[in-house]
């Protein structure tokens, strides 16, 4: 499922050529070549590799005919994702809204609406619309078809920190703190059970992220009672299991965004 918007230009101007058109997306950041549905020519998509955001721009064949008396198809198409988490549209329709504003083109929205000019806020509401309409619908599905819930705030956090994560990586790296993704898993058991997950095997000095679960390494066994050997298995333990111990090593610090680190772990022990 997908918000699809329809880009058109005035019938003042010229239809502009795919090559044109490819052009002018790849002057937009983070771009790359995706794989074109049947039907479409070509497929470019926005991808941000630390908040997994992705959309399409898609061209095909434009017809020859007049949208409301005012305006000409290009054959391009962008693709928004649905039903996904919200901050999906927060980070997708600033890029739309400039690309439409640089590029003097027109957005054909799915409700029938021609936008000449456009702001982000104004897309999201719609796609927010449509998205919750959708997850209404699919809730009468079996659950393992459902698409999982997550309260937003959590997911608006999250994306957050992850937007902010290269300048955090810019500031931490060269002092050998480890700056750790988050990602979502689901529980195998229960579907409907999703946690916010950041890998924190080493124990080693680290941005601590405000996740559910941590996945450490665990040693098979222990020299003295004290010394870990052996093989290491990665291991998923709770946040509320690790807080009580961690808390007298964390530090909070505000810059890029406020975010708890620990700096030095060299007498951190966890109960294996």
């Amino acid at each position: 499922m997908s918000y699809d918007i329809d880009i058109l230009v005035s019938t003042e101007r010229n239809i502009p050529t795919p090559e044109e058109l490819k052009a002018a997306i790849n002057t937009m950041p983070m771009i790359e070549e995706g794989k074109p549905p049947k039907g479409y020519i070509w497929q470019l998509d926005y991808l941000n590799p630390d908040t997994s955001v992705t959309f399409a721009f898609r061209y095909q064949t434009p017809t020859n005919d007049l949208i409301q008396r005012r305006a000409w198809e290009t054959g391009l198409q962008i693709s928004i994702p649905t039903t996904c988490p919200t901050f999906v549209a927060r980070e997708s329709f600033p890029v739309v809204a400039q690309f439409a504003k640089k590029f003097q083109i027109w957005l054909y929205l799915p409700n029938g609406e021609v936008l000449e000019q456009c702001d982000a806020s104004q897309l999201q509401r719609t796609w927010t619309d449509i998205n919750r309409r959708t997850v209404n619908r699919v809730s009468n599905l079996p659950v393992h078809k459902q698409p999982f819930y997550f309260p937003q705030e959590k997911l608006d956090e999250m994306w957050r920190y992850l937007s902010s994560r290269p300048a955090l990586l810019k500031r931490y790296s060269p002092l050998g703190v480890y700056v750790p993704r988050v990602m979502l898993l689901r529980n195998k058991l229960n579907k409907k059970k999703v946690y916010r997950a950041a890998m924190w095997a080493d124990l080693d000095p680290s941005v601590i992220p405000d996740v559910d679960i941590f996945i450490i390494n665990k040693p098979s066994k222990l020299t003295f009672g004290r010394f870990p050997g052996g093989e290491y298995t990665p291991v998923i333990v709770h946040r509320d299991l690790i807080d009580p111990i961690i808390e007298p090593f964390l530090r909070d610090a505000t810059r890029p965004i406020p975010h708890k680190l620990i700096e030095n772990t060299k007498t951190l022990k966890l109960q294996i």
